[in-house]
């Protein structure tokens, strides 16, 4: 009796774990047949934006997107295809029927591979390791958006960080009449977008028409259409001095309710790190409005290692000049450095508010500062990376940048105006204008943009928002993600380092006791 007892339990637990696997195999064909995502990241990278999805919900016409991938794409590209067709399904299924998306292997049919190459997807050589031997092998793997006659493409889909961001990008560049215009001010030896700004150049035209301008062309009528066309006025490190006309033409730009973008320094590093006073002189420009632009230097125990050379090697060393952002450095409450999570800023002078100057309807706001361990260098700048750097004193936070926005007065209101220009189209006052100055140009050239590409992030969101051109700012940053360890005092770290060398020893004895009494205990029971 007992051993059938014991037979029909055991195979009630066996009928109980196979009915157990038949339920998860039905629950799993279930799930495929009705697709569930749960995103349990942070900042929801895995999930599709609010804005994006109200972007293909307001489109007029509908938006097809044809994907082109082979299908002997290597093992490796998998999980990207995986994402790519999870993130297409969830446009598709938020479209509300605005947005189809197609799937196309060119490798398996001439005619789709001459298509995809007709939009600009052509195929790229991968190169895969199997079974210890090097294979080499020719793909496709992009996409196409079409939206009535016109097309934008993402050739080649290496990971997908930014993949939201370029295909709303590409969406709302379709969907729109005409792109918003930039103008690089030119004439006072500016940085240039052919030579130290190329990745900055690049990128932004493909959200907006940049063009290089001249402060002239801001006085003449025959470049009206211009000036009217122009969303963003952008000065980038000035090196020689603005005339008062100059000054003039940018104030009553800001005047129309317009928006303008400084990127200055208040110290200008030289190639064998000799640090001088800028000659822009426009800290009395920036003053009358109620922004102050120190000419210091900013450092911070929270900093980027840099690499310099001694003349006969190169060496890497924690740099206090190159401030690191962290996450509590960016202002969560506005829409430019919301979800910011770092940025590199190299040699950055801070700024200040003046609240006796600032009138009562410009809004102010602080976008970045440095760490509380941070302190500032207002004279005989020494820059040498191998001294010894102790954070000091009174060591505190820095703003490096500023925005201000609304009813800002002119600098010349109640002052003789500059000559060769006219009183009679003279604004004393704006309603609306949009003023942002960074303490540092550096951050925004291609070698720290390369090096720290959330430098782009915060800079096109800055130039979005001044542009009112806000509806994929808070995309653009979602594949970025910057995770620092947070930093020990000092007893903590010598705890840590003798706990490591010492524990292990420690345990090792205790178990030895423990088992040697357990050992005796058992003996003397016996």
């Amino acid at each position: 009796m007992k051993q059938i007892t014991t037979k029909l339990s055991r195979l009630n637990e066996t009928a109980t774990t196979v009915l157990i696997i038949a339920i998860l195999i039905l629950i799993n064909y279930i799930l495929t047949l009705f697709p569930i995502r749960i995103d349990v990241t942070a900042n929801k990278r895995f999930s599709l934006s609010p804005a994006s999805k109200e972007l293909v919900r307001n489109i007029d016409d509908l938006v097809s997107v044809k994907v082109f991938v082979s299908q002997q794409i290597p093992a490796r590209y998998g999980p990207v295809v995986d994402q790519v067709k999870d993130l297409l399904w969830e446009y598709e299924g938020s479209s509300g029927g605005n947005l189809k998306v197609e799937y196309f292997d060119p490798s398996s049919d001439p005619t789709v591979a001459q298509r995809a190459n007709s939009l600009g997807i052509y195929p790229v050589q991968f190169s895969d390791l199997s079974q210890e031997k090097l294979e080499v092998s020719q793909g496709y793997f992009g996409l196409a958006v079409l939206y009535t006659d016109k097309s934008e493409v993402i050739s080649f889909i290496d990971d997908t960080s930014n993949l939201e961001y370029q295909i709303s990008l590409a969406i709302s560049n379709l969907s729109r009449l005409e792109k918003p215009s930039l103008g690089f001010v030119t004439g006072h030896d500016e940085k240039g977008l052919s030579s130290d700004m190329t990745l900055i150049g690049q990128a932004l035209s493909k959200q907006y028409l940049v063009q290089t301008i001249s402060l002239d062309d801001l006085a003449t009528e025959s470049e009206l259409d211009v000036k009217e066309k122009l969303s963003v006025l952008l000065i980038v490190d000035p090196q020689s001095q603005f005339s008062q006309k100059d000054e003039y033409l940018v104030d009553q730009f800001l005047m129309k309710d317009k928006a303008v973008l400084f990127l200055v320094e208040g110290v200008k590093v030289s190639e064998g790190l000799l640090g001088e006073k800028s000659t822009h002189q426009l800290e009395e420009f920036f003053g009358s409005y109620g922004v102050v632009l120190n000419n210091d230097l900013v450092l911070d125990a929270v900093n980027e290692y840099a690499s310099f050379s001694d003349g006969r090697s190169m060496f890497y060393v924690a740099y206090p000049f190159w401030p690191k952002i962290t996450p509590d450095g960016f202002n969560q409450e506005s829409l430019v450095t919301y979800q910011l999570e770092s940025a590199l800023f190299p040699w950055v002078s801070s700024l200040g508010l003046n609240a006796e100057i600032l009138p009562a309807g410009v809004k102010t706001v602080e976008l970045v500062k440095s760490s509380p361990r941070s302190w500032t260098q207002p004279d005989n700048y020494n820059l040498d990376p191998t001294q010894e750097f102790v954070v000091p004193q009174g060591a505190t936070e820095r703003t490096l940048a500023v925005l201000l926005e609304g009813n800002l007065l002119s600098k010349f209101k109640d002052k003789k105006l500059p000559e060769g220009v006219s009183s009679d189209s003279f604004v004393s006052e704006s309603r609306a204008a949009r003023m942002a100055v960074v303490g540092d140009a550096e951050f925004a050239q291609d070698r720290y943009i390369q090096g720290s590409p959330a430098n782009y992030a915060f800079l096109a969101n800055l130039i979005d928002y001044l542009a009112a051109e806000t509806s994929l700012t808070t995309i653009r940053a979602k594949g970025q993600t910057f995770r620092p360890i947070n930093e020990l005092s000092q007893p903590v770290k010598l705890q840590i380092k003798y706990a490591n060398i010492f524990g292990p020893s420690v345990l090792l004895v205790l178990f030895g006791f423990v088992y040697i009494y357990r050992r005796e205990k058992e003996t003397k029971i016996e």
